[in-house]
């Protein structure tokens, strides 16, 4: 047996496995909870609405008003969900074919910026990771947020040197990222950092960042005008003063009370 048919094989075993679990772990599940419900739920207004088109008119006009889960994953979910008791299953259908994505990309990429061994250890990793079978077997945009940004960070580190048009698709893997989580902006930073480093201060003079920004609106623009609309920051998130500091000032406030507690504790 040759290398490139063994790479398949092993491959074709791992994922074999990993469908395998996931259908196991699934099998367990047979109504939705926690967030899962609320997925569905939403899945069901978009499939409402009419289709893509629709939601995304919904959003630009400031009538969609869920402020915790950006729409994306929620727009692969809607031409499968009805209100019939096996929409549970067909959406995870949905959630297994994303994982499947998942192990794709990984796999491809690795070979493409490495070599082909390494792309297959990567698949076979990602394949063999233990979380992989509990996040197949549920409704959560994880795997294709993991996915989008895996693709998103290949691009803008690889295709420094291209023109306009990969720069745009740049921008635009951004764009999705953040319609799938609402922190997926935040991918930004890494691509400013990655081109600052490659141009340094030549930066400015590229287009690099300018045709980025302009993919990004152009996939992005009807959520952040949602944003704007109804909570009056494009990058408003319900969740985000949970995990980051809201204000600046906060800082000086909560660091001498943070310190003085600590101080009495000891």
């Amino acid at each position: 047996m040759n290398a490139r048919r063994a790479s398949i094989l092993l491959v074709a075993l791992a994922v074999g496995a990993l469908v395998a679990q996931i259908l196991q772990v699934s099998a367990d599940k047979l109504y939705p909870k926690y967030d899962e419900v609320k997925y569905l739920a939403i899945a069901r207004d978009f499939a409402r609405e009419g289709g893509t088109v629709p939601v995304i008119r919904c959003y630009a006009e400031g009538r969609c008003l869920d402020a915790i889960r950006p729409p994306f994953y929620q727009l692969f979910l809607a031409p499968v969900v009805s209100d019939e008791p096996r929409a549970f299953a067909d959406a995870k259908l949905v959630e297994l074919a994303m994982e499947l994505m998942f192990v794709a990309v990984v796999g491809l990429i690795a070979a493409r910026v490495f070599s082909r061994r390494v792309g297959v250890g990567s698949a076979l990793a990602a394949s063999l990771m233990s979380v992989m079978p509990e996040y197949g077997a549920r409704l959560m945009h994880d795997m294709l947020f993991s996915a989008i940004t895996v693709a998103a960070v290949y691009a803008f580190a690889c295709w420094q040197d291209k023109g306009v048009r990969h720069w745009l698709a740049v921008g635009a893997l951004i764009g999705l990222a953040f319609i799938t989580k609402g922190s997926g902006h935040l991918l930004w930073a890494g691509l400013v950092g990655v081109s600052f480093y490659r141009h340094r201060w030549a930066l400015a003079r590229r287009p690099i960042l300018y045709a980025a920004a302009c993919g990004f609106v152009l996939v992005a623009s009807f959520y952040l005008m949602r944003n704007v609309k109804a909570y009056g920051s494009p990058f408003y998130s319900f969740i985000a003063p949970q995990i980051w500091l809201e204000l600046w000032h906060q800082a000086f406030i909560d660091a001498p009370s943070s310190t003085a507690a600590a101080g009495a504790a000891a």
